[in-house]
C-alpha cells in the first residue's frame, strides 16, 4: 500500500505523468511532485478534491480560468503546462519550482528590508503582467509565493484562485485566505486589480513586521478587523522601517479601492525607487544569499545600510549650507540602524548649530506623493511655455550670442591644447600640470564616492575637492575631472597630493594628510597667468 507521501506510481501507458510524492494539501486540491514522462522533467500536479467536481458551474469556471492562466508567460509567474480530466478527476499541471514558499520563511520570523522589497517588487511585476492580460489573481498570499533555490520569485495558483466560488462551502472550512482578502472581496462585491494590490500590501506588511495588519482568533474576527479596523503604521511598529515604505504599505491597504494604489505598475515603480534609494540589488544573488543564511544576510545588510548613509551624509556635509538638511537626514538614518554609531553622532553634533527648515516626515511624504500626481500636468505646462519661449525673439538672440561665445571658447581651448602639446614635446616634464585633457571618469551621482586606489579595510578617509571658479583635479598623479561642482573621493589614510590646473591659469598643488576616518574639504582659487 502506498503511504500518503508516496503515492502509487503509474506507468507511462496509464498517464503521461508519473507521481512521485505529495508535497502539499489545501482546501481545494492536493499538490504532487511528478515526472512528465515524455520529457523526463519535474512538474507539479494539482488534483481537485472530489467534492468540487460535483459543482458543474465551478468546473466550467475552473476550465475557463485554467485556459487563461495557461496563456500567461512571465518570469515571476509559475507556468501552467496542462490541465484536464482523467479517471481520478480534474487536474492542472504546472512547472515545478524547487525551493520554499514565503509562508515557510515567515514561520521563522520577519524578512529583512532588502529581501522584502525585492520579493514584493517581483510579485508586483508578475501581477502587473497578469492585469495587463485581463487576469486578476484574487488569492495573493505567502503560500502562493515561491522562492526558488536559484533566487527566483514566482507567483502560483492562478487558475484555481480565479475559479473560487463563494457559494461553495464545506463544514468548518472557508475557501481562500480571509486574512489577505480586500474588503470588497469579503463583501462578495465585484473585484478588480485593486484587490490584488490590497493583498500584496498585506504580504509586504507581514514580511516587514512579522505579523499581519489585520488578525484575530477566528475567521469572523479577521474579517471584522479587515472591514472595520485600521492597520498600525509599520514605522510605529519598528523604528527600523522607513517612513517611505510604511506610507506605501498604508496606501496599498486602504479599505476604499478608490483611495488605494490603483495600479500594480505604480506599486512596482515605487518599490523599484525604494530599491534604488537603499542600494538594493535586483540580482538573484541577493535572494540566494538570504535563503542560504538569513541571519548572516540580516547582519551584513544592516552594516551596508549604515555605511551607505554615512557616506552620503559626509558627502552632503561637505557641500555646505544648501545640503545641511540632507546631511542631517542621512546621519539620522544611520543612527536608526545603529543607534550608537559614533561617526553619525559626531557629525550631527557639528550640524546641530546649523539652521534648517523642519517638516513632519509624514506630511513631507504625502506632499511628495501629491507632487508625483501633479507632475504630468506640470510637464504639459512647461511644454506649452517652452514652445512660447522658443519662438520669442529675445530667446533666439540670446541663443545666438551664447553659441558664438561657446564657439570662441572651444577655439581658444583648441589653441591652448596645441600650445601645451608643443610645450610637452620640447620638455616632457614641463607643462604636464597644465594639460586640458578631459579623459576622466564621469561625475558621480550625489551621495556617491570615487575610490582612489586600493584602500585596506578600516583605513578609509574622505576627501572633497572644489575650486572657486574651475579647474581640473589630479589626485596622486591621476586626472579625475573638472570642478565645480565639488567631487567626493574615498582615499586611504595618509598623505595625498592634489593638483589643480586649467589652461591659462597657474597650477596649484595642495598636500593633504588624512588619518583613517578623517574627512576634509580642499577648496582653492586659481590665478590667471600674467601675459607678456
Amino acid at each position: 500500500m502506498p503511504t500518503p507521501n508516496q503515492p502509487e506510481e503509474k506507468s507511462a501507458e496509464q498517464s503521461p505523468y508519473r507521481l512521485v510524492e505529495l508535497v502539499g494539501s489545501g482546501g481545494m486540491a492536493n499538490v504532487y511532485r511528478a515526472i512528465q514522462v515524455s520529457l523526463e522533467r519535474e512538474v507539479a500536479i494539482k488534483r481537485l478534491h472530489p467534492y468540487l467536481i460535483q459543482n458543474l458551474s465551478f468546473l466550467a469556471r475552473f476550465q475557463k480560468e485554467a485556459r487563461a492562466a495557461a496563456s500567461l508567460r512571465h518570469e515571476n509567474l509559475v507556468s501552467v503546462i496542462d490541465y484536464g480530466q482523467d479517471a481520478e478527476g480534474y487536474f492542472i499541471v504546472m512547472e515545478y519550482v524547487r525551493g520554499r514558499t514565503l509562508r515557510e520563511i515567515l514561520e521563522q520570523g520577519k524578512v529583512p528590508l532588502e529581501a522584502a522589497i525585492v520579493i514584493a517588487h517581483k510579485v508586483a511585476l508578475g501581477l502587473g503582467f497578469c492585469h495587463s492580460s485581463g487576469v486578476v489573481h484574487r488569492d495573493v498570499k505567502p503560500g502562493n509565493i515561491l522562492l526558488s533555490e536559484d533566487g527566483e520569485v514566482k507567483l502560483t495558483d492562478f487558475g484555481i484562485a480565479k475559479a473560487q466560488d463563494a457559494s461553495i462551502t464545506v463544514t468548518g472550512t472557508t475557501l481562500g485566505s480571509p486574512a489577505y482578502m480586500a474588503p470588497e472581496q469579503l463583501r462578495s462585491m465585484e473585484v478588480d486589480r485593486r484587490a490584488d494590490v490590497f493583498s500584496l500590501g498585506v504580504v509586504l506588511y507581514e514580511m516587514l513586521s512579522g505579523k499581519k495588519p489585520f488578525d484575530g482568533d477566528n475567521y469572523s474576527a479577521v474579517i471584522t478587523s479587515i472591514l472595520t479596523a485600521g492597520a498600525v503604521p509599520l514605522c510605529d511598529l519598528s523604528p527600523e522601517i522607513p517612513a517611505r515604505l510604511s506610507l506605501l504599505a498604508a496606501q496599498m491597504l486602504e479599505k476604499d479601492p478608490d483611495r488605494r494604489v490603483s495600479k500594480m505598475e505604480e506599486a512596482a515603480e515605487r518599490l523599484e525607487g525604494l530599491m534604488h534609494y537603499y542600494g538594493v540589488s535586483q540580482r538573484r544573488e541577493l535572494l540566494r544569499n538570504f535563503l542560504a543564511s538569513p541571519d548572516k544576510f540580516s547582519r551584513e545588510a544592516q552594516s551596508q545600510r549604515v555605511k551607505r548613509h554615512l557616506d552620503s551624509g559626509i558627502y552632503y556635509f561637505h557641500l555646505g549650507r544648501g545640503k545641511i538638511a540632507e546631511a542631517k537626514r542621512e546621519f539620522r538614518e544611520a543612527l536608526r540602524w545603529d543607534s550608537e554609531n559614533p561617526v553619525a553622532q559626531e557629525y550631527l553634533e557639528r550640524l546641530s548649530a546649523e539652521p534648517t527648515e523642519s517638516m513632519d516626515v509624514t506630511a513631507a511624504l504625502e506632499q511628495e506623493a501629491l507632487n508625483r500626481r501633479l507632475f504630468p500636468y506640470g510637464l504639459v505646462l512647461l511644454f506649452v511655455l517652452g514652445i512660447f519661449l522658443y519662438f520669442g525673439f529675445e530667446v533666439l538672440q540670446t541663443a545666438t550670442r551664447q553659441f558664438q561665445v561657446e564657439k570662441q571658447l572651444v577655439e581658444k581651448e583648441k589653441r591652448l591644447a596645441v600650445l601645451n602639446a608643443a610645450r610637452r614635446a620640447r620638455s616632457p616634464e614641463a607643462g604636464e600640470e597644465d594639460s586640458d585633457e578631459e579623459a576622466f571618469s564621469p561625475q558621480p551621482v550625489p551621495g556617491s564616492w570615487v575610490q582612489v586606489g586600493v584602500i585596506p579595510t578600516g583605513e578609509e578617509a574622505y576627501l572633497v575637492v572644489s575650486a572657486k571658479r574651475r579647474a581640473y583635479v589630479r589626485i596622486d598623479g591621476k586626472l579625475f575631472g573638472k570642478v565645480p561642482p565639488p567631487r567626493a573621493f574615498k582615499v586611504a589614510g595618509g598623505k595625498h597630493t592634489v593638483v589643480y590646473t586649467y589652461p591659462g591659469y597657474k597650477a596649484r598643488t595642495k598636500n593633504v594628510r588624512l588619518n583613517p576616518g578623517d574627512s576634509k574639504l580642499v577648496d582653492v582659487e586659481l590665478r590667471q597667468e600674467s601675459r607678456k
